[in-house]
């Protein structure tokens, strides 16, 4: 993954072949805000053993930094409502890029017809799958590769796998 992002979205099928992003895709991005933020917030409760995490988590967002050239290509990148200077880190930035890891990791694990995802990330942020690429149509798809380089692809089909494994 390049500097400038920690996650980068490629859009494949009819709809997505020419230049661009079309808009109605941005409502399926965006529930990766949240999944992203609650992900990083529990990997970071985990690795402290806390309760809570600071409220820098909430002050986190993220945002397209660069669309490209090739079916539908969105360059997504942390951004924090508080002031930083250029070269300095968001604060946790790494819980965010293992969160980006995780969402991919996950995915991929459905992609390929994983029987059990229990246990990869705790139950609410599993949930947030069912929000993420609700606008694909069946030839359609979302590769999602993270800061690790891992690609994996997101179908229509996946957040029904995904919730399937949730219930068992």
């Amino acid at each position: 993954m390049s500097k400038s992002g920690i996650v980068r979205t490629r859009m494949s099928g009819g709809r997505f072949k020419e230049a661009g992003l079309p808009l109605f895709m941005l409502g399926d991005l965006a529930p990766l805000q949240d999944m992203v933020v609650d992900i990083a917030k529990w990997l970071f409760r985990e690795e402290y053993g806390r309760r809570r995490s600071p409220s820098s988590f909430n002050q986190t967002h993220l945002k397209i930094a660069g669309l490209h050239s090739g079916s539908a290509v969105a360059e997504i990148d942390i951004g924090t409502a508080r002031r930083i200077l250029d070269g300095v880190p968001v604060p946790n930035q790494e819980h965010f890029e293992a969160a980006a890891n995780s969402i991919v990791n996950v995915i991929g694990l459905a992609e390929q017809g994983a029987e059990r995802l229990n246990g990869h990330l705790p139950p609410r942020c599993m949930a947030h799958f069912n929000r993420v690429g609700r606008g694909l149509l069946n030839d359609e798809s979302m590769e999602i590769t993270a800061t690790d380089r891992y690609t994996a692809r997101y179908y229509a089909t996946v957040p029904r796998s995904i919730g399937r494994s949730r219930r068992r």
